[in-house]
């Protein structure tokens, strides 16, 4: 409505109004996926603190267009994974405001340790590594965790396995379209003692 005021305005008077500062919003963006893509506002203020339609078209650039690009309508998308600066000016960068802009792009995702053998009624901790495209591991991310046979052992979504029976199931975590998996045998508890028993003999 303001702006539209001053449109207004514009017509009583013939003067167009001189913008101030501008606003962009939001102002801190995260991507995570290449080819994501966010829409970013860029309202422009005149000096009586007012929305107004700027006489000239509001400019976007990228400070590294290889990490992410932005349209002439401020629309961002993400390229590789890194941080970069995403301004909006007008009267010649007199004007002018940013958006920080992190991408991640999760490259790989790998499931530790990637080969265990339980006892029916052992719990054993999994651990997921994510890497984006720059090799950098990729901390505070939550993966979904699942078994390809929950007869044979069961998985918490802290990524805790139980070891219900005898036999051989896939763990998997997912992330996005990024999996990671992890094999599992279980034995029964008197196959695991013969196991282990072996391994003590050949020890000593």
């Amino acid at each position: 409505m303001a702006a539209l005021v001053a449109v207004l305005a514009i017509g009583a008077t013939g003067c167009w109004p001189k913008p101030a500062e501008m606003s962009v919003t939001p102002k801190r963006v995260e991507l995570n996926r290449k080819g994501e893509m966010k829409s970013l506002v860029a309202r422009v203020i005149d000096r009586d603190g007012q929305e107004i339609l700027p006489h000239n078209p509001v400019v976007w650039s990228s400070s590294d267009s290889n990490i992410v690009s932005v349209s002439p309508t401020g629309m961002a998308m993400a390229l590789s994974s890194g941080r970069a600066m995403i301004s909006a000016s007008i009267l010649g960068g007199t004007v002018t405001d940013t958006c920080e802009v992190f991408v991640r792009i999760i490259d790989s995702l790998a499931v530790h340790p990637g080969v265990a053998v339980m006892a029916v009624g052992e719990t054993k901790s999994f651990a997921a590594t994510l890497r984006d495209d720059n090799a950098g591991a990729i901390p505070d991310v939550t993966v979904y965790w699942s078994t390809s046979n929950p007869n044979v052992a069961s998985v918490t979504q802290a990524g805790v396995v139980q070891a219900l029976g005898p036999g051989e199931a896939t763990l998997s975590a997912t992330y996005g379209s990024v999996e990671g998996e992890a094999k599992i045998e279980v034995l029964s508890p008197e196959d695991m003692a013969a196991i282990r028993a072996g391994e003590d003999a050949e020890s000593k």
